[in-house]
């Protein structure tokens, strides 16, 4: 299994993170589920909020490293997700830390 944990923080409460504001959040879910979970590709995603609300912990679960690569090379994943995700950010001035582990 290869793990992904991302922490992300924000200035303030006053700005939600990108998963809480994504406009095409329905068409991704969607996707995610037919693409990574429901192919056991994407094995689990467990957020944990700090009791400030201005950081949040996603650890992300993939069945292999091979599995992890094909959701990073996405088309579908890079326009909807990852690039709108580091625009927002970077306009949000909303740190990323990300750690890569296997199990």
């Amino acid at each position: 299994m290869f793990k992904i944990i991302k922490k992300q923080t924000r200035p303030s409460t006053d700005i939600p993170f990108f998963y809480e504001v994504n406009p095409h959040s329905m068409e991704v879910g969607k996707y995610l589920k037919e693409s990574y979970i429901d192919t056991s590709k994407m094995q689990g995603t467990i957020k944990q909020m700090s009791d400030d609300k201005l950081t949040v912990i996603i650890t992300i679960s993939y069945r292999s490293y091979e599995d992890y690569k094909d959701f990073i090379t996405d088309k579908f994943c890079e326009k909807y997700l990852f690039v709108p995700n580091t625009l927002y950010d970077i306009d949000n001035q909303i740190t990323s830390d990300l750690k890569y582990f296997w199990e």
